[in-house]
């Protein structure tokens, strides 16, 4: 095939035998005998003008004190390369679409920082002199390589050919964004082997780093908390309820809740479990933002909120490993195949909600997490607990106000229930031992108990 990437100033025997199948086979025994690549080499980051993981086509302008060096070194190289060459853009006169998408494929999109700047530091500091690649121009002080792979044999266009055309398109984008870092001496050597990475290099920066694409997001818990005019609260409450289905539709809402007592009154407290993490919360906001049936129920809404305060948890590890039927989680559908709700249980059920602002430190809540956790067992088996006790979940802040532990326990029984399951964990030894730790961790702690709405999933 023409216009390939031999290494060594053909003979003149070898140009006496110009027989195409001949060509063909030399340049097999020259890729063979090609020098192995050099080891990348640890090199510096690109400087800021290249490291912007921008799309490799981007031009690349190299200083102009160096154009003249390069394309004299690039000229060279053209001398030494062997068959004919054309420009990229009349490559392959049967039009052939495909090949051209494979090239700018392989060689476009956002370029990977890391591959490159190791590509460029193993060229920086290659020890191998080889030859060159194939024809190269320079246009306003950037190298730009044009190459053309004219096929001799109809395999050759199906398979060769195409690898051709890419290798030289990786190269081409490679030196027009990083030339500027390399000497004309550098440009000069790449090697075979180099030049068969880089023309991967397009595919693999497609998309987020290798690194962070199979990560899992994490689930997390918001608390929504607005304060209402108490002259507008019943207004609001009404208009919430018959919108139900709507807010349901439009996000995970797991318990929407007014207090009773043991706090500020007249503060709606409703969470949400975002099991898909930030990118699942974000996504629904933009429904809720679209939804016109919405925007008219915040319009009826706005007058009765007099602040608004949400706040982000992450639960406890435990709360779902521990197996336990009495310990729930927030996660969808849970509680409803956990929790015995209807008669009695549903309309007098409570959550029993206690908050702990634990001193300042890194690894103040792993610890409270860790003494909660053990403790835990003795309070669920205490005798004398109330049989439609349950704990909802343990969660810790991780954006608004940090190192607070939310702690939230249901009574189906309602304030009986919850009166009978606090007396007999008065008599839990180790409960009584954790919480005696856990105070050492705390600077505060509120009690307060919410009572859910209607339309709340948790009744």
């Amino acid at each position: 095939m023409g216009n390939e990437y031999s290494y060594e100033t053909p003979t003149e025997g070898q140009q006496e035998a110009g027989a195409e199948a001949s060509a063909t086979e030399k340049k097999e025994e020259e890729l063979e005998e090609a020098p192995s690549a050099v080891a990348a080499a640890p090199a510096d980051p690109p400087s800021d003008k290249y490291a912007d993981g921008g799309d490799m086509e981007s031009p690349g302008a190299s200083e102009d004190d160096a154009g003249e060096g390069k394309e004299m070194a690039i000229s060279e190289s053209v001398e030494r390369s062997a068959g004919d060459t054309a420009s990229l853009n009349d490559a392959d006169e049967d039009g052939d679409d495909e090949k051209e998408k494979a090239a700018h494929t392989s060689g476009g999109g956002g370029g990977d920082s890391s591959h490159a700047a190791a590509d460029v530091a193993e060229v920086q500091n290659s020890s191998n002199h080889g030859s060159a690649r194939d024809d190269t121009k320079v246009e306003n002080g950037s190298t730009k390589t044009d190459a053309h792979a004219e096929a001799t044999d109809a395999s050759f266009k199906t398979d060769e050919a195409d690898e051709e055309v890419i290798r030289a398109k990786a190269l081409a984008q490679f030196i027009e964004k990083y030339g500027a870092e390399l000497t004309p001496e550098q440009i000069a050597n790449i090697t075979p082997e180099q030049i068969e990475r880089l023309s991967h290099v397009g595919s693999k920066a497609k998309g987020a780093p290798q690194h962070l694409r199979n990560i899992t997001p994490r689930p997390i818990v918001e608390m929504r908390e607005y304060t209402l005019q108490p002259m507008y609260a019943h207004s609001y409450l009404h208009h919430t309820a018959a919108k139900a289905d709507l807010r349901k539709s439009l996000s995970p809402l797991r318990l929407f809740a007014i207090p009773e007592t043991g706090g500020q009154l007249n503060v709606a407290t409703h969470l949400y479990h975002w099991r898909g993490g930030y990118s699942e919360r974000n996504a629904r906001k933009v429904d809720m933002a679209s939804s016109e049936e919405w925007k008219e129920y915040i319009k009826k809404v706005q007058p009765a909120l007099a602040s608004q305060k949400s706040t982000i948890f992450m639960e406890a590890g435990f709360i779902y490993e521990m197996g336990d039927r009495r310990v729930v989680g927030l996660g969808m559908g849970r509680a409803e195949s956990t929790l015995y709700m209807g008669g009695r249980y549903s309309k007098d059920a409570i959550y029993e909600v206690c908050r702990y602002k634990l001193k300042v430190g890194y690894d103040v809540i792993p610890q409270f997490i860790e003494v909660y956790s053990k403790g835990l067992p003795s309070k669920l088996d205490a005798e004398g607990s109330d049989p439609s006790t349950n704990l909802i979940t343990v969660m810790y802040s991780t954006v608004g106000v940090l190192n607070e532990v939310v702690e939230i326990w249901r009574h189906g029984g309602g304030f009986d229930a919850m009166e009978r399951s606090g007396a007999a964990a008065q008599e839990a030894k180790e409960w009584r031992e954790s919480g005696s730790l856990i105070s050492d961790l705390t600077t505060d702690v509120t009690r307060s108990v919410l009572k859910p709405l209607s339309f709340s999933p948790l009744l």
